[in-house]
């Protein structure tokens, strides 16, 4: 999770926002990567996708923790697999929000 104090040196120096409304501003963020991922995860029967760009907005918004889990499934997929990297990407992006569903339940 993003720590307050990250928050605050992005920010920088001259921010004078409140660390509750930091807090509030952080909950929102992460419910909207959810949010997207939940569309995804709704889209997920659909055809793959052709390259990183659809999947951009989501890893943007994700925990460094669920990009890295993408980014090395992906590249897995791509090295070792011989995937072309869209398909790896796709491959992979369904990868994390199927285990994502799993893990919900």
């Amino acid at each position: 999770m993003l720590l307050i104090r990250t928050c605050r040196n992005l920010l920088g120096p001259t921010c004078r926002v409140p660390d509750a409304d930091l807090e509030a501003l952080r909950a929102q963020m992460y419910a909207l990567a959810h949010a997207l991922l939940d569309a995804a995860e709704r889209s997920a029967d659909t055809p793959p996708l052709t390259g990183r760009e659809p999947w951009m907005p989501i890893l943007r918004l994700l925990p460094a923790e669920l990009r890295e889990e993408f980014e090395e499934r992906a590249a897995i997929r791509e090295f070792d697999g011989g995937m072309d990297r869209a398909a790896a990407e796709d491959a992979a992006m369904r990868e994390c929000l199927d285990r994502r569903k799993r893990l919900r339940r």
